[in-house]
């Protein structure tokens, strides 16, 4: 059924396939894939120096292109399109790369937004998970190995200092 449903569907609805490449960096092209390959390559070499410069300076070239490229696009638009407002986010480099921590809400029922509130929170719930247990006494050590109590002390309290 399901077959024949798309048989259909496929010969009377017009369609295509479009690859996409997702990427937090749309404006790298195939020419900065090469430099970063051809600087890569340089590592440890003495021509580094000059590869890494020149690199820098192809990536430049190519972001202001694509900068250029969208404020084309943008002029081409209404102000008041969601097309319009997508293409200004892009140009601000706010979804460039999305983030990899979602939003959290802290003890206080705050949302935390910005990498170092989230940071913070995770900080302050992990503290209290991995503390180190307490100093054994000399006297419960030497019940276990009586020759070696005072050394296994002296250590475990220069690595807890």
């Amino acid at each position: 059924m399901y077959e024949a449903f798309n048989r259909i569907i496929r010969q009377f609805v017009p369609y295509s396939y479009k690859n996409q490449i997702k990427c937090s960096l749309p404006w790298l092209s195939e020419r900065c894939l090469t430099a970063i390959a051809s600087k890569h390559r340089a590592e440890g070499s003495s021509s580094y120096q000059e590869a890494a410069s020149t690199c820098k300076k192809i990536l430049c070239e190519e972001h202001e292109k694509y900068q250029v490229k969208i404020r084309e696009r943008m002029r081409a638009l209404p102000r008041n399109s969601k097309h319009w407002w997508s293409l200004a986010k892009q140009l601000m480099r706010r979804n460039s790369s999305a983030s990899f921590f979602p939003p959290l809400k802290s003890d206080e029922g705050e949302w935390l937004l910005e990498p170092k509130q989230k940071a913070d929170a995770f900080a302050k719930a992990f503290s209290g998970k991995f503390d180190m247990p307490p100093r054994a006494p000399r006297d419960f050590l030497r019940c276990f190995c009586p020759s070696h109590a005072d050394s296994v002390h002296h250590t475990y309290k220069t690595s807890q200092a």
